[in-house]
């Protein structure tokens, strides 16, 4: 595929991936008017009681098929990848579903001492066989390179959740329950219908020696996933033990306001960055290119942070009753982490350019077990603030294994100075709104923000220019800038 097409297809598949993911974020408005701190985190505390399960018992193959799609020629073998992987993962997926439905009382009182849940747990419990399904469906429809048929079914689907969740949360009134009819409804029809055309083109043809295969690729993969899982999401568990449903419904008010920077900054680079970065590999002075691009995507990161911890408040004020205000306490911190993991992916590479993949599994694994420490020490005296540092805490050990042990493999080139430089222009901006804006009006607060964010921006971008390369790019950006404004 030409570079142009290549770059084109990232960015409509980036337009798809949004769609998929910004739902939670637009339900945001009504989900903190209509359901309780502990309602929310109730959501939060089932969602990650389902992906524990989801990868602990569903044999995803789903990472293996665009290797073993690509390794063969022939139309019918490359069919034959795709159904036995997408039967194994939807057949795991199944009994992993009805062993979560059939046991949800069991369940609900183990998490919530109360069968009340029961039912909810058990809508829930179809994410598990849905999710499989759908995210088979979108990656075989990528291999056939369709990215306008998957951002379509993305935005269709995306419709569909807004809708239901506005008919049962809003107009019906039913809460946490409206949430999971929602969930529930949405997730079995697209899944319904992405397997129908899944099957219609490839037909059904399983291969054993094909599914052995996957399975010896997969199996380290799904050990770092759950590892993963437990690094990032056990804070909702530890909560549910030492501390309050409420305080998991901060937690998670504030990871969504954080994750808008995952969405629209992180992810979208990260969809290019995945084949640019093989490309620069190649070239004979790639340190000096990863070096520039760790300082612009870095300092883009941080000044998003800023952005997000300046604008929670405001934004809190707006959209969210008056019981959601304590979740603005730890969103600078929770930016600062998404930060911190964004920067963790790109380090990875170091990994991936040596074929040494193992190694993400095994810091996986020892980031898992090192959080678990600030996560007893902390959450059982501060509740969710101490959640929200626990995870600051591990994202800068886990980001600091990274880099040391890529550099045993591959060394990036990448310089700190920038990042510190503008993480402290970053960490001022945040105390002074703290010490002099926190009390203000809403219109008058908005207004200084603003005022603080771009005089921020303006000192980042001072900093960063002091680097030769920087200033030489920059300069050729305004100026073409200048004159597509002198020419409009």
């Amino acid at each position: 595929m030409p570079n142009s097409t290549m770059l084109s297809h990232s960015a409509i598949y980036a337009i798809g991936n949004i769609a998929q993911k910004i739902v939670s974020i637009i339900m945001l408005p009504i989900y903190t008017q209509v359901l309780s701190p502990a309602d929310y985190g109730a959501v939060g505390l089932i969602t990650f009681f389902i992906g524990l399960v989801d990868i602990t018992l569903g044999a995803k193959l789903t990472q293996a098929v665009p290797k073993y799609f690509h390794d063969y020629s022939t139309l019918r073998e490359k069919n034959s990848v795709v159904f036995t992987g997408f039967s194994t993962t939807l057949l795991a997926g199944i009994i992993a579903t009805l062993l979560v439905f059939f046991s949800r009382e069991v369940t609900a009182d183990y998490l919530f001492e109360s069968s009340d849940f029961a039912i909810i747990i058990g809508l829930f419990s179809l994410l598990i066989v849905n999710q499989s399904a759908e995210y088979n469906a979108l990656t075989y429809i990528r291999l056939l390179e369709r990215p306008w048929l998957f951002t379509a079914i993305s935005i269709a689907k995306l419709i569909t959740q807004l809708t239901l969740n506005i008919y049962f949360v809003v107009y019906l009134e039913l809460g946490v329950l409206g949430v999971a009819y929602s969930a529930a409804i949405s997730s079995s029809c697209f899944a319904l219908g992405l397997t129908l055309f899944t099957l219609s083109k490839t037909g059904i043809g399983f291969d054993r020696d094909i599914a052995i295969k996957m399975f010896k690729f997969c199996w380290p993969l799904w050990i770092g996933a759950f590892a993963a899982l437990y690094y990032g999401s056990s804070n909702r568990y530890f909560m549910s033990e030492f501390s309050t449903l409420d305080d998991i419904g901060f937690f998670e008010l504030a990871v969504k306001l954080t994750m808008i920077m995952s969405i629209l900054i992180w992810q979208p680079f990260s969809l290019i960055w995945q084949s640019e970065r093989f490309k620069i590999y190649k070239m004979p002075n790639a340190q000096e290119i990863y070096k520039k691009i760790f300082t612009y995507i870095s300092s883009v990161l941080l000044v998003a942070a800023l952005s997000t911890s300046l604008f929670a408040l405001p934004v809190i004020d707006i959209m969210a009753s008056d019981e959601f205000r304590p979740a603005t306490k730890v969103v600078p911190i929770l930016a600062l982490t998404v930060v911190l993991t964004s920067l963790n992916f790109f380090f990875n590479f170091s990994f991936f350019a040596t074929e040494t993949t193992k190694i993400i599994s095994r810091n996986n694994y020892i980031s898992a077990a090192f959080i678990t420490i600030p996560l007893l020490l902390l959450i059982p005296e501060f509740g969710y603030i101490g959640a929200a540092f626990a995870a600051l805490i591990g994202g800068v050990f886990q980001l600091t294994l990274t880099v040391y042990s890529g550099k045993q493999k591959f060394d990036m080139g990448v310089t700190w100075k920038y990042f510190f430089l503008v993480l402290v222009i970053c960490l001022t901006a945040v105390l002074i709104d703290l010490v002099f804006l926190d009390n203000l009006s809403l219109v008058t607060a908005v207004a200084c923000k603003t005022l603080l964010l771009s005089v921020s921006v303006l000192v980042v971008l001072i900093a960063i220019r002091t680097d030769s390369i920087i200033r030489v790019e920059t300069n050729n950006l305004f100026n073409r800038l200048f004159k597509k404004l002198k020419v409009n």
